[in-house]
């Protein structure tokens, strides 16, 4: 089967490529290609490909029109906390099969929108880093922070938790995303915030490094890791769950043991199975 992959994505850690990666080495039998060219730092258009069996767009931060014969079309749109201007809405009316990465983003579109062919299909983890590394970091988060108001809470909170933790810390903007399976694999607990209560990647790829995870709620965490994870409501809560962690360090590896065996059933692999069984029967 030819799968034709339509996406802007820029960054090499991005989930884009993350797909792409996964088809590529898992799926050999499969063959993926780029349905779009990069003419400019913001600036994509259509290549001229021969036919695609299926057609996947894969979601990003830009709306762009693509040739209406590339059919039959899955979308898998990621979140819809993001102001970027992309109608994600208009793009799931349009396509033959809907994933979605957030569970109430599902709910929106069967209920309020009456779309029929749609499934959720959480993110997953792509890093598994070895659980016999030291863990010599007391609180890790390796997340994007930023003035834009988008992240104004997140920020402030991985800014409280670096002057609190110090130099046993591994928080914020300064750790590269390139880096973090090593980071996190070597992080007694990680710290997670994510945006509008979106279970985002960092989820899992903190879950699958066996560190313990603390993080805010999101829909659908508890279904995919239950009890294994500590939420907070507050920042007391967050803090005191952190420190709880750190005084007790045989429950964190436990926690983290835990975290790291679910992760397992978590993977992009397990999530492509799932693209291609669908895309067989469009």
């Amino acid at each position: 089967m030819k799968l034709g992959l339509i996406h802007q994505a820029t960054r090499a850690d991005s989930y884009q490529n993350y797909w792409l990666w996964t088809i590529r080495q898992a799926f050999p039998q499969h063959q993926a290609i780029l349905c779009m060219e990069q003419v400019g730092p913001h600036q994509f258009k259509p290549m001229q490909r021969p036919g695609c069996d299926v057609y996947v767009r894969l979601d990003d931060s830009f709306d762009f029109p693509f040739p209406a014969t590339w059919r039959p079309l899955i979308y898998m749109l990621e979140d819809m906390h993001v102001p970027d201007g992309v109608d994600r809405i208009k793009q799931a009316k349009v396509a033959d099969f809907v994933f979605c990465h957030q569970k109430n983003v599902v709910e929106l579109l069967t209920g309020e929108h009456n779309l029929t062919a749609v499934e959720w299909l959480p993110h997953a983890a792509f890093f598994y880093p070895s659980a016999d590394k030291q863990r010599d970091i007391d609180v890790a988060s390796v997340l994007t922070t930023s003035l834009n108001p988008l992240f104004a809470e997140r920020t402030w909170m991985a800014h409280l938790l670096s002057r609190r933790y110090g130099k046993n810390s591994a928080i914020g903007a300064g750790y590269i995303h390139e880096n973090m399976a090593a980071i996190y694999s070597r992080a007694k607990v990680a710290w997670n915030k994510s945006l509008a209560g979106d279970l985002n990647m960092r989820v899992f790829e903190a879950a699958a490094s066996g560190a313990a995870l603390v993080t805010d709620y999101a829909h659908g965490l508890y279904e995919l890791f239950g009890d294994a994870v500590m939420t907070y409501e507050s920042v007391r809560g967050m803090t005191g769950f952190i420190d709880h962690l750190l005084k007790n360090p045989v429950e964190a590896r436990q926690r983290g043991s835990r975290l790291a065996v679910m992760a397992q059933e978590h993977s992009y692999e397990k999530r492509m199975q799932k693209v291609v069984d669908i895309a067989e029967d469009l």
